[in-house]
């Protein structure tokens, strides 16, 4: 039986001079995370990075805390970075959590990240996080945020709880993965069976050829 693993891929674009993703494979296996700063606002690295040392630190502890006592931690994390940085405009950044919890998987969720998962049997690709964009056609701002880590107002986080069945792929993603987010781009390139790292570095490259705009990270886990 292959061993479960984890592996991840990020690359800054062809069109950004720097890389605000940051991302997290925990040692243990248990939790996997990525996050993406927002660039239309300052010091989008320093909140993507706070994010995933406060997860880090939080996860440090028995018991770690729940999920949403967890994303409330990470937001208060990016409101002290906004505070120092940027206290007129503040900073944001995007965060999902995917947490192994056998036979469960657990998943948080904030902004325009992504989550996918593949099953084999029966066979199905599934979408495990919606986007919070504004997404009202004709609008300018139709890709702005309306929910994450940093915003002013009152956080709430997406969560699901799902049985994971043994023999799934799953993938984290930033928004910076472009058309390969249409599932039925991304079915062929998972269903090739590849070890998680390959699998990365395969999407991240299909990903910057097919655009590339912006700065992009993949983590793949799996067996």
């Amino acid at each position: 039986m292959k061993p479960f693993q984890a592996a991840a891929a990020t690359h800054k674009g062809h069109r950004r001079s720097d890389n605000q993703d940051h991302y997290f494979i925990d040692p243990n296996l248990e939790y996997f995370a990525v996050a993406d700063g927002i660039g239309g606002l300052p010091a989008g690295a320093k909140a993507s990075a706070a994010a995933i040392n406060s997860l880090r630190r939080q996860i440090s502890v028995f018991p770690p805390p729940e999920m949403g006592e967890l994303f409330q931690n990470c937001h208060h994390a990016v409101r002290d970075i906004a505070r120092r940085h940027s206290p007129i405009l503040g900073c944001g950044t995007t965060l999902t959590v995917l947490r192994q919890s056998k036979p469960y998987w657990e998943i948080g969720h904030i902004g325009d990240s992504l989550a996918f998962c593949l099953s084999k049997e029966p066979p199905s690709l599934r979408t495990l996080t919606s986007s919070h964009q504004v997404a009202v056609e004709g609008d300018p701002y139709r890709h702005r945020l309306h929910r994450y880590l940093g915003q002013p107002e009152r956080m709430f986080c997406e969560y699901r709880r799902f049985l994971g069945c043994g023999d799934e792929t799953l993938l984290l993603a930033t928004d910076g993965i472009g058309e390969l987010s249409k599932l039925e781009k991304l079915r062929p390139y998972l269903q090739r069976e590849l070890p998680p790292q390959a699998l990365a570095n395969l999407l991240l490259r299909e990903s910057l050829r097919l655009g590339g705009h912006d700065n992009v990270t993949i983590l793949v886990c799996g067996k």
